[in-house]
């Protein structure tokens, strides 16, 4: 005899919600895998979009210097700090994706109109570029620093650069223990090749330094007015931030020079000016000129104690062989030229009428 089955109330409630559950779960997974494609449609997305160029229609270019031993972390946050790339991350992923060969060191030119993966393509075949590193005369190391990290050289490569004593050229054995590069980094535009490190940058400016001296026989000129090499590079220097009419370096020289002789203080205002910059601070000529450093020779006789900047060729030339003259004072005149006098009453008549502005700074 068949039994038939019975279904009751509480059975029928049973697989009524085991069925809503069971849409509850069908639809979780549903909406999950939605929600998963959705993130990685977005991710696909925002990962194309990083791997645009940061500017399609911009000239501007910056260098990077990829040093070795540095990773594709490294130059990416490099680039993305530059504003180079629009994302170091996606650079990254790209870098290990697409199976690239290794980065290689070097100085790289880059345009924002280059993608990531362009720029990518240059550093990993080895592309660097060459450029241009300009160091004017009478501007000093604190500028040549400015000039090399505006180049994209790091702090660390500059300092240890600059630490170096370059003993290989004679012109730095007169030097005091101790003392800096300063007055030795001819001012002039030179031509960078690639893999240059900061070191082989300063070795240009001093190969053609050093190649003036032995040339020009500035060290026996200078042995002749009673000057070491060393010291000749500091009168120099000094004469070259002293005038802006270069046609004056040589009776500016002479007055410096007849000053020497005569044990009086050279009055230099921008050797004081000096002085105050390697403490740190930065205050007008008149105040510096109330400041005693080693710099001030309005307090000091004789030289102060290193260069205060880069002098160039002419001023070389004039602190090595000065006009003859007996002017023991000059002024540099608002209207831009240079007043010469004998006397200091000469002078203080030169100072009242012909330097106003520039007396005041």
């Amino acid at each position: 005899m068949d039994i038939e089955p019975v279904f009751t109330k509480d059975t029928k409630l049973v697989d009524s919600k085991s069925k809503q559950y069971k849409n509850i779960i069908l639809w979780s997974v549903c909406g999950i895998f939605l929600l998963v494609v959705l993130i990685v449609v977005f991710i696909f997305i925002w990962y194309r979009s990083q791997l645009e160029p940061v500017d399609p229609t911009s000239s501007d270019t910056s260098q990077i210097i990829i040093s070795d031993g540095d990773n594709i972390s490294d130059v990416s946050m490099d680039l993305e700090k530059k504003g180079l790339i629009r994302n170091s991350l996606a650079l990254q992923i790209y870098y290990k994706t697409s199976k690239t060969s290794k980065i290689h060191a070097g100085v790289y030119t880059i345009s924002k109109q280059q993608s990531p993966a362009q720029i990518l393509s240059k550093i990993s075949k080895g592309e660097v570029d060459n450029f241009q590193i300009t160091f004017k005369p009478g501007e000093n190391i604190f500028d040549a620093k400015k000039v090399l990290r505006k180049a994209g050289y790091s702090d660390k490569d500059i300092e240890k650069a600059f630490s170096r004593q370059y003993s290989k050229y004679s012109m730095m054995s007169g030097r005091p223990a101790g003392s800096n590069i300063e007055g030795f980094i001819l001012g002039e535009t030179y031509g960078i090749t690639k893999q240059h490190t900061v070191e082989n940058i300063l070795d240009e400016p001093f190969s053609l330094l050093q190649n003036y001296i032995n040339k020009e026989g500035f060290e026996p000129a200078f042995k002749r007015h009673g000057l070491s090499l060393y010291e000749g590079i500091i009168l120099a220097s000094i004469i070259q931030r002293e005038v802006s009419n270069p046609d004056d370096m040589l009776l500016v020289s002479s007055v410096f020079h007849n000053r020497l002789k005569k044990g009086m203080p050279l009055g230099s205002d921008v050797t004081a000016a000096y002085g105050v910059k390697t403490l740190g601070r930065t205050v007008s000529v008149v105040e510096a000129i109330s400041i005693d450093t080693p710099y001030n020779t309005r307090i000091h006789k004789g030289l102060p104690p290193t260069p205060i900047a880069s002098p160039g060729l002419r001023a070389l030339r004039a602190a090595a062989n000065p006009a003859s003259s007996d002017y023991m004072y000059f002024v540099a005149g608002d209207d831009g030229k240079t007043y010469f006098a004998v006397t200091n009453q000469e002078h203080e008549k030169n100072t009242k009428d012909h330097c106003d502005k520039l007396c005041k700074l």
